[in-house]
């Protein structure tokens, strides 16, 4: 990626994940001051809309505590990017700084009412996702 700053607003700072389809940067948001995660979907999975799939799931959980607020989603030379508000330290972290980290760890970092919000989120979502590619 040539640019460090992603639609004029949000500026690349360090590289703090990467995967399969992408990779997250740390960044900051030049109007605010804010820390910011960047994400950029690697072009050889852009075909998978893996990105804009993610987008669409955080645009459907808006408003649920934990779920971070998408600031940004577009193209940036030919990369998608998705400028996302920056949470805590993810769960690979906590289970890296612990060693040991069990359900019970989980379920009291979550809370019971998010997680019950979860698994009802999942199970109309995928379900019904389910329910119609059995009828097509």
């Amino acid at each position: 990626m040539k640019s460090l700053r992603i639609n004029n607003q949000y500026i690349m700072s360090r590289k703090i994940a990467s995967g399969a389809f992408g990779f997250v940067m740390l960044g900051f948001d030049q109007k605010t001051g804010q820390q910011v995660a960047i994400k950029i979907e690697k072009p050889e999975n852009e075909h998978l809309r893996s990105l804009e799939k993610e987008a669409d799931i955080i645009r459907r959980l808006e408003g649920v505590q934990g779920v971070p607020k998408i600031l940004y989603f577009g193209k940036q030379d030919d990369f998608n990017v998705l400028v996302l508000q920056l949470l805590s330290k993810d769960l690979s972290s906590l289970i890296k700084k612990q060693k040991k980290f069990s359900l019970k760890n989980l379920f009291y970092r979550l809370g019971l009412n998010q997680l019950k919000y979860w698994m009802t989120f999942i199970k109309r979502e995928y379900c019904t996702e389910i329910q119609n590619q059995k009828i097509l």
